[in-house]
Order: C-alpha cells, then sequence, then structure tokens
C-alpha cells in the first residue's frame, strides 16, 4: 500500500460504525499541508475496523461477534471511490485484520475469535477476480487455553499476519497463546504450519498483536499489546529460525508502576496496539492506548536494536492504529474512544511528531491508510 514522494492523495479510514451509518470514510490529503478534506462516505458493511488498501482494490474486515465478514470493493484509482463487489463470511467472529499473501491471489484473515464459544482463528480466502467470487480456502483454529486463562488468553486470539519478505513465509501473531507462527501457503490456497523450530515464542502474558520486518528481513518487531512491549527477534539465515535480541518498554517507568498500585482506579491498564516503521527505516512507532502516547524509537540498522527517542501525545483518547506518509511527513493517528482522527507533521531528521496539521472527527475510528 502506499506510494512514493509527493504521489500521495486519499486518506482511509476504517471505524467501528453503528449498522447503516458510514463505516469507511475517504479523504482527499494534501500532501502539502497535511490537511484531510472529507470526499465521501461508504456505508455498506458494518464494523469495517481494519481495511487492505490495494491500487485496484480495497477489502474491509468486518468485526462482528457473530459471522465476521470480509467486504471487497474496487477502488477508482483516478478518483479514490469505491464501489461494493462482493462480501463473503470468514467462518468465525471478531475478525480484526486483513492482508496479501505475498504475490499471490490469496489473501489472509485473523479472527480474534470472541472466546467464550469459539476460538480464534487463521483464514486463508481465494480473492482471484473482483471480489465477487471470493472463496475460504482453509480455516486453522487451535485448540486449548494461554497463560492467563482466566482473562484474556483463555484460548487463540489470532490478531494479526504478515509475510517475511524475504522468505514469504506467513507470519501469524497469536495474542492468546503467546506465539506467532509460521505458515506456508501453497498454490491452492492451504496454509501449512512450519516446523516448531520456526515458530517464535514470547514470555508468558506478553500477548503479541502486530508485527513490522526489517526491509532485509534480518529483524522482526512484535509489539507485545497485553505487556507493553517490542520484542526484537534476529533470524538465523540458515534456517529461518529466531533468537531473542532485545525487549523494550513502550510505556515509562512511571506509568508501568502505576498500572501495578492496586486500588489506583485513576490510571487506565495500557494496551500497546500498532507498530510501524518511518518509510527511511531509522525510525519506529508503537502506539499505547491507555498512556496515550505515541512512542519513537531510533533503529541501528546493524544490530537491529532500538534506543527509546521520545514519547509523544497521540491527539486524542486510545489510539488503535496509525500510519506514515510514504515522504515521511505526517502521521496519521486513529484515536478510537475520542472517536477522532489526528494529522501531526513529523520532523523526518529526528523522528519528532510536531504541530498538529487537522483534527476530524469520526466516531470509532480503528484504522487509517495512505495511498
Amino acid at each position: 500500500m502506499g506510494k512514493t514522494a509527493m504521489n500521495y492523495k486519499y486518506l482511509y479510514v476504517g471505524s467501528y460504525s453503528e449498522k447503516g451509518e458510514p463505516g469507511i470514510y475517504l479523504f482527499d490529503f494534501d500532501p502539502e499541508n497535511g490537511k484531510a478534506d472529507l470526499k465521501s462516505t461508504f456505508s455498506e458493511c458494518d464494523n469495517p475496523s481494519f481495511l487492505l488498501i490495494e491500487e485496484e482494490a480495497v477489502y474491509a474486515v468486518n468485526e462482528l461477534e457473530e459471522k465476521s465478514r470480509i467486504t471487497a470493493f474496487k477502488r477508482d484509482t483516478l478518483s479514490g471511490e469505491l464501489a461494493k463487489t462482493g462480501e463473503l463470511e470468514t467462518d468465525g467472529t471478531y475478525a480484526c485484520h486483513i492482508g496479501r499473501v505475498k504475490g499471490t491471489r490469496f489473501l489472509s484473515v485473523a479472527n480474534y475469535g470472541d472466546g467464550r464459544f469459539e476460538a480464534g482463528s487463521l483464514v486463508t480466502i481465494d480473492a482471484s477476480g473482483d471480489g465477487s467470487d471470493m472463496k475460504i480456502c482453509s480455516n486453522i483454529r487451535l485448540s486449548g487455553e494461554g497463560f492467563l486463562n482466566s482473562t484474556r488468553q483463555e484460548c487463540s486470539h489470532i490478531h494479526s499476519t504478515k509475510n517475511d519478505p524475504q522468505t514469504g513465509m506467513l507470519y501469524v501473531a497469536d495474542l492468546g497463546f503467546d506465539k506467532v507462527y509460521a505458515y506456508e501457503v501453497d498454490e491452492k490456497g492451504q496454509a501449512i504450519l512450519s516446523g516448531s523450530a520456526m515458530q517464535i515464542d514470547l514470555p508468558k502474558g506478553e500477548g503479541p498483536r502486530h508485527f513490522v520486518f526489517s526491509d532485509d528481513a534480518r529483524y522482526v518487531y512484535i509489539v507485545a499489546e497485553m505487556g507493553s512491549r517490542v520484542y526484537i527477534y534476529a533470524k538465523n539465515e540458515a534456517d529461518s529460525t529466531w533468537e531473542l535480541k532485545q525487549q523494550i518498554s513502550t510505556i515509562s517507568d512511571d506509568y508501568r508502576k502505576m498500572m501495578g498500585e492496586t486500588g489506583n482506579k485513576e490510571v487506565v491498564e495500557n494496551t500497546a496496539s500498532e507498530i510501524a516503521f518511518s518509510h527511511d527505516g531509522r525510525y519506529l512507532y508503537v502506539a499505547n492506548r491507555g498512556e496515550n502516547t505515541i512512542v519513537c524509537f531510533e533503529v541501528n540498522k546493524a544490530s537491529g536494536e532500538l534506543e527509546f527517542i521520545k514519547r509523544f501525545d497521540c491527539g486524542g483518547d486510545f489510539p488503535r492504529h496509525f500510519c506514515i506518509t510514504p515522504d515521511d511527513k505526517y502521521m496519521v493517528v486513529a484515536d478510537q474512544n475520542s472517536g477522532n482522527i489526528a494529522v501531526f507533521k513529523r520532523n523526518t531528521k529526528t523522528g519528532a511528531l510536531e504541530d498538529k496539521t487537522c483534527d476530524y472527527e469520526i466516531i470509532g475510528a480503528s484504522f487509517v491508510g495512505i495511498i
């Protein structure tokens, strides 16, 4: 997703929407001043909480308690407008993430699961054509309980998927089981679990949510939602296994201490959410829901390790997602609980977030993407 330099002009926002109300918002985005102007809204699907934005298509997960769906749209490359072409039930609940299996016609979908009657699952979908005839290829649901089985890890909770840019392997974050699994996807779209040595085990109770690979695929950076930490693993080139290299907190020591104080009802438990690199690869950012910050780390490209730079206000409450424009000049943040998106000017040299260039009210804002 996205274009280089100044050749981007559209901002898409996904949200938690009421039935029949707008769920996807399209903005004209001006790279010269960081201003966003609402162009269109789309109400063809409920709770489009996460989007996959491609040049000629947009796919939305409809995060529903019963029978989550994927909705496909044709995207007009000139106007950015969307036209619904099809939908498909994901055979699961609370679908929360969607991606493209690299170089294929297949999509990968994370069903988070409701934790009461159904665990989460990894779903692969054949999305050849215009989206009018999507089909499920595989649906992998793991049984068992996680470490904190009385709270959020009572079962497997699949939260996101992403391809290793070097091997093409599909990696899958399971918040419930504290693991990031490695799968191969065959020519029929079947997801096949790789050997146990290729799986990534996080410390118990950390809850991996999203992750990113370095451009050279030597390192993977995993944000732990429950632990509010980033875990950096280095790849063994010989066999594609992973070794823990560093872990670093996303929240301040003071905030972590306050969270640990029993009876302190004024402090909201922090849950880390999105993680992303600047496009030049020099900085890594993580959003904190609770502390309500965007934390910036500088990346040592030689060692892969992170150095804390600064925390910045997220411009609202509960930053669920953010994106950085292709020229690295702006960051857009989706603040779910305050119901707004905030656009910040970004210093390309220091990585700092500076003045807010615009703010727009969107109830339940959950995703932002630029193209």
